[in-house]
């Protein structure tokens, strides 16, 4: 995986974990705890990076709703290999 692709996942994880303002690398500016913190989260596991993979991949997808199957791409099968392979 190239640095920028890592790079990515990473921003996205910042955003969905830590909020928005963060990913940006600025100071958080959130009025509520973020969800790295309402669900004990301090360690990165393999399914927190999955998740982000997900989430970018469905970000750039033509599609405006979430489903499980996009054409011929599994999202489940997709998460499930990416766990498989960290």
């Amino acid at each position: 995986m190239s640095i920028s692709y890592t790079h990515c996942i990473y921003q996205i994880m910042r955003h969905i974990f830590t909020g928005p303002s963060t990913a940006l690398g600025e100071d958080s500016r959130a009025t509520r705890s973020c969800n790295a913190s309402l669900h004990d989260m301090t360690t990165v596991q393999p399914e927190h990076i999955a998740y982000a993979c997900v989430q970018a991949r469905f970000g750039i997808s033509s599609r405006n709703k979430w489903a499980e199957v996009d054409g011929k791409f599994s999202y489940q099968e997709f998460y499930q290999n990416i766990i498989n392979f960290l």
